[in-house]
């Protein structure tokens, strides 16, 4: 039997995807592109932007029309918080299944319910639906950490799920409606998860969750797991998502100077004017912003630093645009991450005034977008000739392989000898050439 899945949004979700998908693999199922003919489709959704419930709907259209008999289950954000129109759209219409993403753990005890039934190829997407229903009644709910694994299929680096939900109200954000309140996994289960990590032969561990710099579990904080991680290990590297800027501190950017934590930052900037933060309900200022960027800056000087921004909220001027276009410039950012603002139902900036005409908020969107585009040639170019660490991702041929630095630069890296040829083999090269993927040529064993 086989599965495809089709993830949209974070590294969170990509990380929970790839735990289903592992539960799949060692249930039997072959694990296919979600282009591919398969027995059974997953859509794991996001719901930050209205693009992405759309992309949703879309990619659920395609696969309905293309393969009648498969089953379809629909799951993550979008299917929390509209699970109700969804399934009235897709589950009593065409026997879509929806499943919401505080139920989304139950996925990972469906391929052993599955596999039992030697004819399920067979059966038309009725009959399989009806026996999901079945099989469903059957299902454990699970806690969201459940969806954590050794081993992954799609990435050559593990992402290791640490927390979970969001405590803060920003004004334009869905995700705690859809995930729900923070909570954090326990340090020592943590721990155990890193080591079996480290056994597998991973070099590089994300840690992910919506907001890690709330992790808080007894009296441990992101920093002092931060800590226990670097001592219990040798030899594996880990890379941060997002950083929230009010929680940079000293103390934190102290062990973040540590040489296995990845030189690469990812902030949420979102605005450079502290009016419009306001307006978004950010816990920090400008000011503040500045002060954190700048003390990670002096642990890491050539880290990469991509941040996100988001265009046009309600009632940014012309001035609030060229605030945040200043503020980008000064902190030199490596990278934006773009968005349009998007209102979305449930949060209170749908009921904000002062909404931007849609060309001037495109207008805004191009010119930042080209000068991100600017600004990561810059940093790529400052590389040439020197040194990086690469985890080895995929086979070009026996002596050439595309990887990762822990700067996030994608790089193709030639003359591997055969000791170190393998995925997920950490290797330091020279960057040979910058315009990414950048070339690069061995140089030793990490």
């Amino acid at each position: 039997m086989t599965v495809a899945f089709y993830t949209l949004g974070c590294k969170l979700n990509q990380s929970e995807t790839e735990s289903i998908a592992a539960s799949f693999q060692h249930n039997g199922f072959s694990v296919v592109g979600h282009s591919q003919l398969a027995d059974i489709y997953i859509i794991n959704t996001c719901t930050v932007t209205s693009k992405s419930d759309q992309k949703a709907r879309r990619i659920v259209r395609l696969l309905d029309t293309a393969h009648p008999n498969a089953m379809i289950i629909l799951t993550g954000c979008y299917a929390e918080v509209e699970q109700e129109k969804l399934r009235e759209l897709f589950e009593t219409k065409s026997f879509i299944a929806v499943i919401p993403q505080s139920r989304k753990s139950l996925l990972m005890e469906l391929p052993q319910q599955v596999a039992g039934h030697a004819d399920f190829s067979q059966l038309s997407r009725l009959e399989k639906y009806n026996l999901f229903q079945q099989i469903k009644k059957n299902l454990q709910q699970g806690n969201v950490f459940a969806l954590n694994n050794s081993d992954y299929l799609f990435h050559s680096r593990a992402f290791l799920k640490i927390q979970d939900g969001c405590d803060g109200r920003c004004a334009y954000c869905r995700v705690p409606l859809a995930r729900g309140k923070a909570r954090s996994l326990e340090d020592t289960a943590i721990v155990e998860r890193v080591q079996l990590l480290q056994q597998q032969g991973f070099r590089e561990i994300v840690l992910t969750g919506v907001n890690i710099t709330a992790y808080q579990h007894a009296d441990v904080d992101f920093i002092g797991l931060l800590r226990k991680l670097l001592a219990v290990t040798r030899g594996v590297r880990y890379r941060v998502s997002s950083l929230e800027p009010e929680k940079i501190t000293s103390r934190l950017a102290e062990v973040l100077s540590h040489e296995r934590i990845c030189p690469h930052f990812h902030i949420p900037v979102q605005s450079g004017s502290d009016s419009i933060l306001q307006r978004m309900r950010r816990r920090y200022t400008v000011e503040r912003l500045v002060e954190g960027t700048k003390l990670l800056r002096s642990i890491k000087p050539d880290a990469f630093f991509a941040a996100d921004v988001i265009v046009g909220f309600p009632g940014e001027t012309d001035e609030d645009f060229k605030a945040t276009r200043k503020l980008l410039s000064q902190l030199e950012f490596s990278k934006l991450h773009v968005f349009p603002f998007s209102s979305r139902p449930g949060t209170d900036a749908v009921n904000l005034g002062g909404h931007i005409p849609e060309k001037t908020v495109t207008d805004r969107v191009k010119d930042l977008v080209q000068w991100s585009e600017k600004r990561k040639d810059e940093y790529l170019n400052q590389f040439a000739g020197r040194t990086t660490e690469v985890i080895l991702e995929k086979e070009v041929n026996k002596k050439l392989w595309v990887g990762t630095s822990g700067e996030s630069i994608r790089c193709r890296v030639d003359n591997i000898p055969g000791t170190a040829a393998r995925k997920r083999a950490l290797i330091k090269a020279t960057i040979s050439g910058v315009k990414e993927p950048c070339n690069g040529v061995f140089l030793s064993e990490g």
